[in-house]
């Protein structure tokens, strides 16, 4: 089994997911939630310079896989349509809601499962539930990255366990390319989950430590123009 983490606090939120009427999609407002998303947006865009390896002769199929992750839902006609080049607009789009920015660390081919929020008692919205990541290296060398991310249902009644849907997306990429992928969410008519995200290949605890130091410097540089 692999292992989960989150380290940097602005981006390790985990917000909830209302549930939306289909005639009126409805989003939460969240303050400042635009410049969040602005600034997850903006760390997720910059890229880290990793230390040559101190084992060159070391085994490439032995490394584990890091991944950044944002999380949005909205509506699915505007996800669709989204594309990395867009970041700056869906900042500042008001139908969109940040659901979670965790960061995952996984071994090659082996599935990463975090409970981002467990909710117990009656519910009248839809919540982010559980997400799992599982990266393959295909035959040429190539990351696929696959996510599940499950949500706990509506459940006026307190049931126990509480009703769930999950839904996959799948992306592949360059290291440290930034990628975009959605799907639709069968429990909310059109809605979608948009999933950015970026990964890096970890050979050792010193990449560890730098892709860190890089996003703490980051973020500081990010609390000083404030």
């Amino acid at each position: 089994m692999g292992r989960g983490m989150s380290w940097v606090p602005v981006l390790g939120m985990i917000l909830g997911c209302g549930s939306h009427d289909a005639a009126a999609p409805r989003t939460r407002t969240l303050p400042s939630t635009a410049a969040t998303r602005a600034e997850l947006f903006r760390s997720a865009q910059h890229v880290c310079t990793l230390p040559a390896p101190t084992n060159p002769s070391r085994l490439e199929d032995r490394y584990e896989v890091f991944t950044e992750l944002i999380l949005l839902e909205g509506p699915s006609a505007t996800l669709n349509a989204a594309r990395v080049a867009d970041l700056a607009a869906l900042a500042v789009d008001p139908s969109l809601e940040l659901l979670a920015a965790p960061h995952v660390m996984a071994h090659l081919g082996q599935r990463v499962e975090l409970t981002l929020v467990d909710r117990i008692g009656a519910a009248r919205e839809a919540s982010l539930h559980q997400l799992r990541v599982l990266p393959r290296e295909t035959s040429d060398g190539a990351v696929v990255l696959e996510l599940q991310v499950t949500f706990q249902l509506p459940n006026p009644s307190g049931g126990v366990p509480a009703p769930t849907a999950t839904v996959t997306l799948t992306t592949t990429g360059a290291e440290q390319q930034l990628l975009l992928t959605t799907t639709a969410l069968p429990h909310a008519r059109g809605r979608g989950l948009l999933a950015l995200l970026k990964y890096w290949r970890v050979r050792d605890p010193l990449d560890l430590r730098a892709i860190f130091e890089c996003k703490m410097r980051e973020r500081q540089k990010a609390i000083s123009r404030q």
